[in-house]
């Protein structure tokens, strides 16, 4: 199946560079990553002057969804990079499923 967008496309490379074998080492270092990409997320302001260029803001929202995408498969979640099409929907879609499982991401 191809993909739907170039994000799917950057999000499959990226994790194809990250986790060859498909997994994090562990759920906690799986849970720290996606906390501190998180909060550099929250951060970027990419929009405001004097801010990071819009290049350097998708390449934090990838490395989040990454993050992302780890955390779920470490607690079988499934979570397809394709399905991220529309980065932002998918990846709320992803945390509250990962919220109900109890898995609290700050």
């Amino acid at each position: 199946m191809a993909s739907v967008s170039m994000y799917t496309d950057l999000l499959e490379a990226a994790l194809a560079e990250v986790i060859p074998g498909g997994r994090p080492t562990s759920f906690h270092q799986a849970l720290a990553e996606v906390v501190r990409r998180r909060k550099l997320l929250a951060s970027s302001g990419w929009h405001e002057v004097g801010r990071p260029s819009v290049s350097v803001a998708l390449a934090d929202e990838v490395a989040y969804d990454v993050a992302l995408i780890r955390l779920a498969r470490c607690v079988d979640v499934d979570c397809d990079p394709g399905s991220f099409g529309r980065p932002q929907g998918e990846r709320q879609k992803v945390e509250r499923t990962l919220a109900s499982g109890g898995v609290v991401l700050g």
